[in-house]
């Protein structure tokens, strides 16, 4: 049997509640985890981000800014961050936690002060950081398990690709393997700003 990815966003148990599925039927849960897997990282890139917390080296450009967005947030913890244009990261080359601040929830970090930048270097700035969220919100695990849920009904009900639908009088193709609405609802307001 397949096991359930350590970043999943919900659990089988979940899963199969929203299922009313009984203890004993368990025929299907080979099916469901495959499911909740690939739901989890469509869920994770469509966002662009990743949602269970997680530890991160990332190096950045400084553009000569105060400022830098790291790819993974909520921040939750930061364990050093290195300024050196030379790209080599010795200690003294190590910013201070007193000299800049962080805004979590958006994965911003800024120096403490507007007259300090960073370097104005390609992949001078390393940062070594957790992001994401320890407890996954519970909008996204509902996200998550109603999108597994509706592959799993189409799946059973034999329904793939498109199929047509009818409203006032006119008729649209629908697509079967698009984000269900609900779902992308609250995708939308977890997705990654474009930079």
């Amino acid at each position: 049997m397949p096991t359930i990815n350590e970043y999943a966003l919900i659990s089988l148990e979940s899963v199969r509640e929203s299922l009313q599925f009984e203890a004993n039927e368990i025929k299907d849960d080979s099916f469901l985890i495959n499911l909740i897997n690939r739901v989890s990282a469509r869920m994770e890139n469509y966002c662009g981000r990743n949602f269970k917390a997680r530890y991160y080296t990332e190096y950045q450009d400084g553009e000569g800014s105060p400022e830098i967005l790291l790819d993974q947030y909520p921040i939750t913890y930061i364990s050093g961050i290195w300024n050196d244009s030379e790209r080599l990261f010795p200690s003294t080359t190590e910013i201070s936690s007193s000299d800049y601040i962080t805004y979590a929830d958006e994965g911003r970090v800024r120096l403490f002060n507007d007259e300090t930048v960073f370097g104005n270097s390609p992949q001078c700035v390393k940062i070594c950081y957790s992001g994401g969220y320890d407890t996954i919100p519970l909008e996204l695990e509902l996200a998550c398990g109603e999108w597994v849920c509706t592959f799993y009904r189409r799946q059973k009900d034999k329904v793939h690709g498109y199929m047509t639908k009818a409203a006032r009088g006119a008729s649209e193709m629908v697509d079967l393997q698009a984000i269900p609405r609900e779902v992308k609802g609250v995708l939308d307001s977890y997705r990654k700003a474009k930079t």
